[in-house]
């Protein structure tokens, strides 16, 4: 084999035995590194995702969805910040009392999960942040919603308190752009989400 002009230059009978092992392990280590930037960004694992959404009583105005975020803003503080695509049950709106959804999401894709039921006095709202994971499970209950799901990982809710490890003023005191959820069941969702890097 003949050397390139920069190889050629190199006293090779010089080089110990040690030397020339450590060059070549250095050249494989070059070359597989070149390899990985030639083949680009690893591509996500997709997981098949099944979710069920029971909101409840429809009389009482029960309605459930799940959207996938794409970014937040927690100056709104309220659900309306937390920005992403609604996942679709082949009904005709995207909010009813119970959907079914099917979907291939990529792993690592996070969920907002929600529900809301009662009267307009008495309202209640129920939120889970979840995030897609193979061979996950979710089972939730909470008022009026219940909420299941297979490839879906529970990561908190809004009931998620100082007993759950969420206490108020050391999330706010990490990430003071989060005041403006302080006083909801929002903020540990907000809070997990700039934790990711979506703040």
């Amino acid at each position: 084999m003949e050397l390139t002009h920069w190889a050629s230059g190199i006293p090779w009978t010089a080089i110990t035995n040690q030397e020339l092992t450590d060059l070549i392990d250095m050249a494989q280590t070059e070359h597989a590194r070149r390899q990985r930037i030639a083949a680009g960004p690893p591509k996500p694992k997709m997981v098949a995702v099944s979710l069920t959404l029971d909101a409840g009583n429809t009389r009482a105005g029960a309605k459930s969805w799940c959207k996938v975020i794409t970014s937040i803003d927690p100056s709104k503080g309220n659900g309306y910040g937390i920005d992403g695509e609604f996942l679709h049950s082949g009904y005709d709106s995207k909010r009813r009392s119970t959907g079914e959804y099917t979907a291939g999401l990529s792993e690592g894709t996070l969920l907002l999960i929600g529900g809301s039921g009662g009267s307009h006095k008495n309202q209640t709202r129920y939120y889970v942040l979840a995030v897609v994971q193979e061979g996950a499970a979710l089972e939730r209950d909470s008022g009026y919603q219940h909420f299941s799901a297979a490839g879906v990982q529970f990561i908190c809710s809004s009931q998620s308190g100082p007993k759950t490890g969420y206490d108020r003023q050391a999330m706010l005191d990490q990430y003071p752009a989060l005041a403006p959820a302080a006083q909801t069941g929002l903020l540990p969702i907000y809070y997990e989400l700039a934790k990711r890097g979506l703040c």
